[in-house]
C-alpha cells in the first residue's frame, strides 16, 4: 500500500489532543470568544452517548459533534478559513494555558480523555485491519487473474 493511500485515513486524536481541544473551548467560552463561526460547528440538540457524561468542569462547554475523532473531522468541519481573531487569544498564549493546565489535570478529566483516545485508537485498529485485508483481497485476486491470463495463453500458444 502507497503512502498516498494512507494519507486517507487520519490517525486518531492523542489524549493531549483531545484535552487541548475541550479545553480550548472552555477557554474560549469562559472568555466570552465564542464567535459566528465557531457557533456554526456547533449543532443545538447533538447527543453522542460517546463522549458523555463529561467531567464536571466541560458539561456545559458546547462541542461541535464528533470533536474529539480525527475521523469524523473531515466530514464535518470541512475546510476551514484562515483568518486572525483580533478577540481571541494568540496561539501561543492558549497553548501555554492549555499546556499549564494538562499538567494539572484531575483524574475525571484524564480519565475521560483517555478513554475517547483509547475508543478512537480501537477504531483506527479495526479500520486499518479493514484496509489491509482488502489490499490484500485485491492483490490476491491480481495475481490470480495474471496467473489465469499465463495459462490461457500458454495453452494457446501449445
Amino acid at each position: 500500500q502507497n503512502e498516498s493511500e494512507n494519507a486517507q485515513m487520519p490517525k486518531p486524536y492523542t489524549q493531549y489532543t483531545i484535552f487541548f481541544r475541550l479545553e480550548r473551548m472552555r477557554l474560549l467560552r469562559e472568555a466570552g470568544f465564542i464567535d459566528d463561526e465557531i457557533r456554526a460547528t456547533l449543532r443545538p440538540g447533538h447527543f453522542d452517548q460517546n463522549e458523555h457524561p463529561r467531567p464536571a468542569k466541560y458539561r456545559d462547554v458546547e462541542m461541535p459533534p464528533f470533536w474529539y475523532s480525527s475521523f469524523a473531522k473531515n466530514e464535518h468541519d470541512g475546510k476551514r478559513k484562515h483568518t486572525k481573531k483580533a478577540c481571541r487569544f494568540p496561539l501561543k498564549e492558549l497553548s501555554q494555558m492549555i499546556a499549564a493546565n494538562w499538567k494539572e489535570i484531575d483524574e475525571e478529566t484524564s480519565a475521560y480523555t483517555k478513554r475517547l483516545a483509547d475508543m478512537e485508537l480501537t477504531k483506527y485498529s479495526i479500520l486499518l485491519k479493514e484496509d489491509l485485508l482488502k489490499s490484500e483481497e485485491a492483490e490476491a485476486y491480481e495475481i490470480e487473474e495474471a496467473t489465469l491470463a499465463k495459462e490461457s495463453s500458454d495453452c494457446a500458444v501449445g
